[in-house]
């Protein structure tokens, strides 16, 4: 007679292998959002890349592994260590007062960063800990019913990803305490790199030599002598220009600003205030910065 430890293990065991399934299909489903979290939780733009792919195809293992019975208290504790490791980038976040979309389950779902985020992954750390120590239950005596119950899941997974996509939930802009997207110049430097070496907050400018853009140009000059030592100017360009800074069309796309535009970021890459477009909102963006001190993250 199976005890009702047993019975327990076999319920958390598909609770969390359902919602490890969604997390990983939702962050494959969106894989330019996921790379975007990585950046946010400080990931660096060389590791972005292969760690957005390795993330979500760890949570399809465990979500896997949960299911299969000599694997599943392994897979428990795989999953409790992975959710307290999230919970400490969220609180390094909340610690710096940044609260990016977590992007905790991707395509499917994604709210900013807050303490109910972290109390979510400290509890789901929990339940794949208790799962671990509980005796086995035997669910490979059940594989049609844990099939069913899967179909169930990814069949619920597949219509809340249409219907956001529907309902165009993705932000179409950065977000103040998001990170930029890790980004290559056409040089092969990586735009990090760039901000990392500057001594103060950086005003980022943004041109696709469109006709406004060629007109702000004149200003440039202008603004680099007169702002020498106080706010570091960095001009970044779409593929074309013949400039130091470029990035090609599918780089600089992620920075989801119209041009001409600006965006304020500290040397980490942490935007620091609502991107900006045109001359005039670009200059009352350098007097606002000049004006007032800005945090920068610990």
């Amino acid at each position: 007679m199976v005890g009702q430890a047993a019975v327990l293990n076999a319920l958390l065991r598909f609770f969390l292998a359902s919602v490890t399934l969604v997390a990983a299909v939702g962050k494959l489903a969106d894989m330019a959002g996921t790379r975007q979290a990585m950046a946010d939780f400080g990931v660096p733009a060389r590791m972005v890349g292969w760690s957005s792919l390795a993330l979500p195809l760890i949570e399809l293992a465990l979500a896997l592994a949960l299911l299969i019975d000599p694997l599943s208290q392994l897979a428990g504790l795989g999953l409790s260590l992975l959710m307290l490791a999230f919970s400490v980038g969220l609180l390094n976040l909340l610690r710096q007062d940044k609260r990016p979309p977590c992007h905790c389950f991707g395509a499917v779902h994604s709210a900013p960063v807050g303490k109910d985020t972290v109390l979510r992954a400290l509890l789901l750390a929990l339940l794949a800990g208790i799962s671990s120590r509980l005796p086995v239950f035997p669910l490979s005596h059940h594989p049609f019913k844990i099939g069913v119950g899967l179909l169930l899941v990814l069949g619920g997974t597949g219509a809340a990803i249409r219907r956001r996509k529907r309902l165009g939930a993705d932000a179409t802009r950065l977000l103040v305490g998001q990170r930029l997207p890790a980004l290559r110049l056409a040089s092969k430097r990586w735009l990090e790199d760039l901000l990392r070496g500057s001594d103060r907050t950086v005003l980022l400018l943004l041109s696709a030599q469109c006709g406004p853009c060629k007109l702000l140009e004149a200003s440039l000059a202008e603004w680099k002598l007169t702002l020498s030592g106080r706010l570091n100017l960095l001009p970044v360009y779409l593929e074309g220009a013949d400039a130091e800074h470029v990035l090609e069309s599918q780089q600089f796309k992620l920075l989801k600003s119209p041009t001409p535009g600006a965006m304020l970021v500290d040397r980490r890459g942490f935007l620091l205030h609502p991107q900006v477009s045109g001359a005039d909102e670009i200059e009352a963006l350098i007097r606002i910065s000049l004006s007032q001190p800005f945090s920068e993250p610990a």
